[in-house]
């Protein structure tokens, strides 16, 4: 695999992780929105 695609694949990764937690909120949070309407 060339070196650039890997750092990306990593990098990818790290930001999944990060973000995970924020987007299942974000998720529950848009259903509830559109649950209470």
């Amino acid at each position: 695999m060339i070196p650039a695609l890997q750092k990306l694949k990593n990098l990818q990764l790290l930001l999944w992780q990060c973000l995970r937690p924020q987007l299942l909120k974000i998720i529950l949070l848009l259903l509830f929105i559109l649950w209470k309407t």
